[in-house]
């Protein structure tokens, strides 16, 4: 027996077209964040400075958390340690819009 996916009429696929889906989607995180994430990135990367910038990116802003991806063991204890109170702060400074949580540095 195979399976029917709920309130389908059989005239439609059930699956939908990534081009179709993903405007939708980034516009609904933009909503979330008060923000488009091209402008979070943007200020991430003003203030961490240049250096910092070309070993982390931004994974994702969910919830009002933000993950960043870093490329080293060290940087990721340097960014915990002693720079996330100061990026969590001059972000909840720069967009008043977003709620800031936390920010969870990452290997990756």
């Amino acid at each position: 027996m195979k399976r029917i996916a709920r309130r389908y009429d059989g005239a439609e696929p059930t699956g939908r077209l990534l081009k179709n889906l993903l405007p939708e989607v980034m516009t609904k995180i933009g909503q979330r964040a008060g923000t488009s994430q091209r402008e979070i990135l943007a200020a991430f990367l003003q203030i961490v400075g240049p250096e910092i910038g070309n070993m982390a990116r931004i994974s994702s802003f969910d919830r009002g958390v933000l993950t960043i991806k870093v490329m080293s063991p060290s940087l990721l204890d340097f960014l915990i340690s002693y720079e996330k109170k100061r990026i969590l702060e001059r972000m909840r400074e720069q967009f008043t819009k977003a709620v800031f949580k936390d920010i969870i540095f990452r290997i990756g």
